[in-house]
């Protein structure tokens, strides 16, 4: 009986060394990770998960795992190997997880600056404030150019998007209307060409408008007092010019790959919502929809297919249309 009982207590003090070993070794193993981790800089959020992790359960278990690993030391070398594998393990599948990082650009000075909009392309990340717009480096955030709208003139707009390395920004002085459209050339920051925009009404101070300028396919698009023109990207030649109806006044426009977006606000209280053909302006849709105040907020939300937000009531939710084929 009593050789038993000493046969049953080694087993149980291996088991207890070998779960300490496996305890300990992942503990550690998780420790050194998270700790190279922050010196190293590697890894996402699971890492500094395992660095947590790592250092509660070392303190936690220091005093019983190391007393059992002293009963029956020959079993703690290899689970403490299989503990380390376990983290790496664990590591390999969840550690790299998570978003970090990799530069940052200096804050706006002064600091009240507002920022107009972004844009971003294969190589370079464009971010654009009423005074200059600064392109940097997409790999490690080095300025590689910075572009300043003409004289005492500030950013009042830009197109939701680019085509190639083009974007679209509408400039004026402070308050006035957007009154002119500059193509800058992302890749470069200058200038390709600039033209003129017959704008509708003033801003307030330097908030910048939305819907002023955009890009559809190979055509730079602007909204004016009475109507939309569209030019080409390339050069700015003018190559359609399409008036609103009458009795309405532009107010949204958007541009997709296939389709111009132009919403026009109408007496009688209601919108009027079409879509045009980037190349000729040509008509390929229109919608009226009606509203119950006179000075709507709205939102294209896509161009294909044509689907506008209309929030005619501030006490309730704005309404998505998408208008039908046809003239409505």
């Amino acid at each position: 009986m009593l050789r038993r009982a000493a046969v049953d207590r080694r087993k149980v003090a291996l088991c207890l060394s070998a779960v300490g070993g496996l305890y300990g070794g992942a503990m550690l193993t998780s420790l050194v990770i998270g700790i190279a981790s922050l010196v190293f800089d590697f890894g996402g959020d699971g890492v500094i998960v395992m660095l947590l992790v790592g250092a509660g359960g070392t303190a936690l278990g220091l005093l019983p795992v190391t007393a059992a690993v002293m009963n029956a030391p020959r079993a703690a070398p290899a689970a403490a190997l299989a503990g380390a594998l376990l983290a790496v393990g664990v590591l390999h599948f969840y550690g790299g997880q998570g978003v970090r990082p990799v530069w940052s650009a200096a804050h706006d000075h002064p600091s009240g600056v507002r920022a107009v909009g972004s844009w971003t392309t294969e190589d370079i990340v464009v971010r654009a404030r009423p005074d200059e717009v600064t392109g940097y480096r997409i790999t490690d955030g080095i300025v590689v150019w910075r572009w300043s709208p003409p004289g005492q003139e500030v950013v009042c707009a830009m197109s939701e998007g680019v085509r190639g390395s083009i974007g679209l920004l509408g400039h004026a002085t402070t308050k006035a209307p957007c009154a002119a459209v500059t193509a800058l050339d992302l890749s470069s920051g200058r200038s390709t060409w600039q033209g003129s925009v017959r704008p509708a009404v003033g801003r307030w101070g330097d908030e910048s408008e939305e819907g002023i300028v955009a890009i559809a396919g190979g055509t730079a698009v602007v909204r004016e007092v009475d109507g939309w023109r569209g030019m080409r990207l390339a050069d700015g030649s003018a190559v359609w010019s399409v008036k609103a109806e009458a009795g309405c006044a532009p107010q949204r426009l958007a541009g997709g790959p296939d389709a111009v977006v132009a919403v026009e606000l109408c007496s009688g209280r209601s919108l009027v919502v079409r879509s045009l053909t980037p190349g000729d302006g040509r008509e390929l849709t229109r919608t009226a929809v009606p509203i119950a105040g006179d000075n709507p907020t709205v939102a294209v939300l896509s161009t294909a297919p044509v689907t506008v937000a209309v929030d005619d009531n501030p006490c309730a939710a704005p309404t998505p249309y998408r208008p039908s084929t046809g003239r409505g």
